[in-house]
C-alpha cells in the first residue's frame, strides 16, 4: 500500500482510495482498541467508524499529517475513551433518574422533584430533530434493538447507532444544563430524611 499516494487521492475525494485505507487499517485498529473498550466489539466498531467519518470530512487536511499511522491510532484511542466516558455519563443520568423516580412516592416534595425532572427530560426529547427523536423513542420506549430499528426504518444499522448516540448526547447535555440541580436537591433531600 502506497500510503502517501492513497492519502493524496483521498484528499481529492477518491472514495476507492478511502475504502482501501479503511480496509487496510480496520483489523489493525480493531486489535489495538479492543483492550481499551473493555472487550466490547460494539464500542470498538463505533469508535473506528467515527474516526473514519472524521477523516473523510477533514480529507483536505490529510497531506499535512506527518505520520498518518500514529495520528490514526492516537485519534482512534481518544475517540474510544471519549465514547466510553459519554456512555458512563448517560448511565449515571439514568441511575439518577431511576433513584429520583424510586424515592418520588415517599412525600409530596419528592413527587414534585420527580415531576420536574420528568418534564425536563420530556422537553429534551421534544427538542431533538424528528430523525433523532424517532430512533431514541423506538430504542428507549419501545425497547427495540438497533437491528430492529434499522429494519423498521429501512436504515443501515450504523446510521441508527449514530442517531441514537447523537440523541443520547443531546439529551444528556440538556439535562446537565436544565435538571442537574434537581438530582442534587433530590439526593440531599433524601439523605436528610434518613
Amino acid at each position: 500500500m502506497h500510503e502517501t499516494l492513497l492519502l493524496q487521492k483521498i484528499s481529492q475525494g477518491d472514495w476507492a482510495a478511502y475504502t482501501r485505507v479503511f480496509n487496510y487499517y480496520l483489523p489493525k485498529l480493531s486489535q489495538y482498541l479492543h483492550p481499551f473498550g473493555g472487550g466490547s466489539k460494539e464500542n470498538t466498531e463505533e469508535a473506528i467508524q467515527e474516526v473514519f467519518m472524521k477523516i473523510w470530512e477533514k480529507r483536505d487536511t490529510l497531506l499535512a499529517i506527518r505520520s498518518f499511522d500514529s495520528y490514526l491510532f492516537r485519534m482512534a484511542k481518544n475517540k474510544l475513551l471519549d465514547l466510553l466516558d459519554k456512555r458512563k455519563g448517560i448511565q449515571s443520568l439514568h441511575r439518577g433518574y431511576a433513584a429520583t423516580r424510586d424515592i418520588s412516592h415517599t412525600s409530596p416534595e419528592q413527587s414534585l422533584i420527580y415531576a420536574d425532572y420528568h418534564a425536563t427530560a420530556q422537553k429534551a426529547i421534544e427538542l431533538l430533530s424528528p430523525k433523532l427523536q424517532e430512533v431514541f423513542l423506538l430504542h428507549n420506549h419501545e425497547e427495540l434493538s438497533l437491528d430492529e430499528i434499522a429494519g423498521r426504518l429501512n436504515l443501515p444499522k450504523e446510521t441508527v447507532k449514530k442517531r441514537l448516540y447523537l440523541a443520547n448526547t443531546a439529551i444528556k447535555n440538556y439535562l446537565r444544563t436544565h435538571a442537574e440541580w434537581l438530582l442534587v436537591w433530590a439526593s440531599l433531600f433524601f439523605l436528610n430524611k434518613k
